[in-house]
């Protein structure tokens, strides 16, 4: 057992701590699920999960392609990807993945007006606007 009261098989390796003992990083030892608020999304062996000082999720690699909302749209992002989030939970950063929204429809992403395909890594400010696309 660890001066952290953490012991080998608990399937998280803790990286950092804040002052007041909030994780600012871990790294699960096995692949893990996660509650991302109303879904579960799979996270990696051995990647690093980081935290803001107040608990909010700042950013973490998927295990599995995963639906989320950006700014209340829906989006798939793509397995093996990192997604980045502001300390207020809103989406920062995501890698997209198809987009299955039924049989006859694109696979592209629609966001405000604009289609943007797979493998488009989006990064948004704060209030949605979309910053960058590579």
């Amino acid at each position: 057992m660890s001066n952290l009261g953490w012991v080998e098989n608990s399937g998280y390796r803790p990286l950092e701590l804040y002052a007041n003992g909030g994780y600012k990083s871990f790294a699960p030892t096995i692949e893990t699920w996660w509650k991302l608020g109303e879904r579960e999304v799979k996270l990696p062996a051995d990647q690093i999960v980081k935290f803001y000082d107040n608990g909010q999720l700042e950013s973490m690699t998927v295990s599995e392609t995963f639906d989320l909302l950006a700014f209340s749209i829906p989006v798939t992002v793509v397995v093996g990807s990192q997604v980045e989030f502001y300390e207020n939970g809103a989406v920062r950063k995501i890698t997209l993945a198809e987009q299955n929204r039924g049989i006859f429809r694109p696979k592209d992403w629609l966001y405000r007006g604009r289609s943007y395909p797979p493998g488009s890594v989006v990064e948004f400010l704060p209030d949605g606007q979309i910053c960058m696309v590579t």
